[in-house]
């Protein structure tokens, strides 16, 4: 039977499956031959490259299961999540520090700027601090700036707002900060390991620049809090009236690679459930160790407006 001649521009198929049975490719002209390649019989399955390796846990690392012989019965409802504060100066102090350094009030360990600082969470609420000459302590405190915290016996009122204590007053025609102040309270890494740091007073200016800085870029670029560093370093503030204070310098606001934010989002679902408390805080000092001349508390950033205030009240 006589072939029909191929149209102008067709394309013959690559493979004709359906050739009568007892012929050939050979015998059909239309049909591109074409002979499969069978991998070899040794031929191994392909398998995935391992990811890079993470590094070794340390016991610094959240949820490392490692436990120290001695320790075993030591879990993390047992600690307590120290804190850092910048030490000011103070002619009365007795212990041999320089001011304007940070303090980690664990170790005791002074360091002159905290670097690659990055955070977990910040916390806003307020603290109102007994006069040190009436002994020192916290009378009210929220950690809020809604209500006081549950772990005030007998609060000032049962809410924050009106209440006498949180307003701010006039004086000879000068503003006076309220007695009890507010405060950021910010939960970070700092040299691996959790630490907290309050900012009040004075340091709020510096602390709501960050903070404005930090949610900006975190919300363009869609990543969490704990995906950025940065470092603080202090400096001398004089105020009206000669008064000066030690305060934070935030700086070098970056973003880091991405092993360690998978490693400190871990850090985060730790400890971003554990709540800061000021109950052993007082203006004058408290928490762990020998208590500091007036001022030196972790509170102590300096005073926002520094007129009427006596040393101690302003933390």
């Amino acid at each position: 039977m006589a072939r029909r001649p191929r149209q102008a521009g067709a394309v013959a198929p690559a493979v004709q499956p359906d050739l009568p049975i007892g012929s050939s490719a050979a015998s059909h002209p239309d049909v591109v031959p074409v002979t499969p390649t069978a991998p070899p019989a040794s031929a191994a399955p392909i398998v995935p490259a391992d990811p890079k390796p993470a590094p070794p846990a340390t016991v610094k690392q959240a949820g490392n299961d490692y436990r120290p012989a001695g320790l075993e019965v030591v879990d993390r409802a047992d600690l307590v999540i120290p804190r850092i504060r910048i030490l000011q100066a103070q002619p009365a102090q007795k212990i041999d520090t320089k001011p304007g350094v940070f303090c980690d009030r664990l170790s005791g360990e002074l360091h002159k700027e905290l670097t690659g600082v990055v955070p977990l969470k910040f916390t806003k609420g307020r603290v109102f601090f007994k006069d040190m000459e009436e002994g020192g302590g916290v009378l009210c405190a929220s950690d809020d700036r809604i209500q006081p915290a549950a772990r005030i016996e007998q609060p000032v009122q049962a809410s924050c707002a009106g209440c006498p204590r949180s307003l701010w007053s006039a004086k000879d025609g000068k503003r006076v900060t309220p007695d009890c102040q507010e405060t950021w309270t910010l939960l970070a890494i700092v040299h691996g390991m959790p630490y907290f740091l309050t900012f009040k007073s004075g340091a709020m200016k510096a602390t709501k620049k960050l903070l404005t800085q930090l949610t900006l870029t975190a919300t363009k670029e869609r990543r969490d809090a704990f995906g950025y560093a940065f470092d603080i370093a202090t400096e001398l503030v004089t105020y009206p009236g000669g008064t000066t204070a030690y305060q934070p310098v935030f700086k070098n606001l970056r973003k880091i690679k991405e092993p360690e934010y998978q490693a400190h989002r871990a850090m985060y679902d730790a400890f971003a459930h554990v709540e800061p408390t000021f109950d052993e805080e007082t203006p004058g000092g408290g928490g762990a160790g020998p208590a500091p001349a007036p001022g030196q508390s972790d509170f102590a950033f300096g005073p926002e407006l520094p007129e009427l205030e006596t040393p101690g009240s302003a933390g």
